[in-house]
């Protein structure tokens, strides 16, 4: 399906859309690093080669497919790691955690630290495992622990617009990070001017939509798509339903989906365009 703008209808904001580009090999492929580390979250595993394993967990902020891991550890050549998992997971509810990827040394130099996985996998929640080192205790980089893509980045808007304001925040709406001042992104920007501690600030609120709010992307060019992934930020006053439009001329819009009521909670929509209408829009 071909397209080079995008419209989004509905009453609510748009935080994430993942495009997924055919083939298997990434072009240009990038490496993220986590959004956060959380330091208190249990062990979702319970195949362990020690009781009291090293680990970390990490949230990516969003869900990505992932075919490589790059796991720095400090004094690599002295204190590498025996054997150690890769823990992956979309959402961290589910335990356990699935096992993406097992190493095993075969001496304290850990001289290489990217490693591919075997097969690609989507994944948000990422547990490091350290079950087994030589006499030396590991300690790994969390500051620069990273994940490769398996496709390219999905932020690739040139621009953004909203019916309602045109603001050069509405870039949150696509950038994949869920924030607190990102809803109602694209309604009616309200600007107040408030007194804090005798200094005088700028507020910046967005009122909840009375009408459709629409939101247009421009990728720039014209690509071939073939799905898109939509995140909404419940719950409480949340997106009840949306539609897609799309156009390669930003003139003439074709709505190909629309959805259903979606739940009052923080809900990923994915959607897979099928192959007939897919060799449909290669033909006209």
């Amino acid at each position: 399906m071909n397209l080079k703008y995008f419209l989004l209808g509905g009453a609510a904001v748009l935080l994430g859309f993942l495009f997924y580009p055919r083939g298997e090999d990434a072009v240009n492929q990038q490496f993220v690093k986590p959004l956060r580390q959380l330091d208190n979250e249990p062990l979702h595993y319970t195949d362990i080669l020690r009781t009291t394993p090293i680990y970390t967990t990490f949230d990516l902020g969003y869900v990505y497919k992932i075919d490589k891991v790059d796991m720095p550890f400090d004094n690599p050549n002295e204190s590498g790691p025996k054997q150690f998992d890769l823990l992956v997971q979309t959402d961290r509810l589910k335990t356990p955690f699935p096992r993406a990827f097992s190493f095993i040394g075969s001496s304290r130099e850990y001289k290489y630290s990217t490693h591919s996985l075997p097969v690609p996998v989507e994944a948000r929640w990422i547990q490091p495992v350290i079950n087994d080192w030589f006499s030396d205790r590991p300690r790994l980089n969390n500051e620069e622990f990273r994940v490769g893509l398996r496709y390219g980045s999905p932020s690739q808007f040139l621009s953004v617009e909203a019916n309602h304001n045109n603001s050069a925040d509405l870039i949150k709406l696509t950038d994949l990070l869920v924030s607190e001042d990102s809803k109602w992104q694209g309604a009616r920007r309200i600007e107040e001017k408030v007194e804090t501690d005798g200094k005088t600030e700028r507020r910046i609120s967005y009122a909840t939509p009375s009408d459709a709010l629409e939101v247009t992307a421009d990728l720039g060019a014209v690509f071939e798509i073939y799905g898109f992934r939509l995140t909404t930020d419940g719950p409480g006053n949340n997106l009840k339903r949306y539609r897609i439009l799309i156009s390669s001329d930003g003139g003439s819009y074709s709505e190909v989906y629309a959805s259903n009521i979606l739940p009052d909670e923080t809900f990923t929509d994915l959607h897979f365009f099928d192959s007939s209408r897919a060799d449909d829009a290669n033909s006209g």
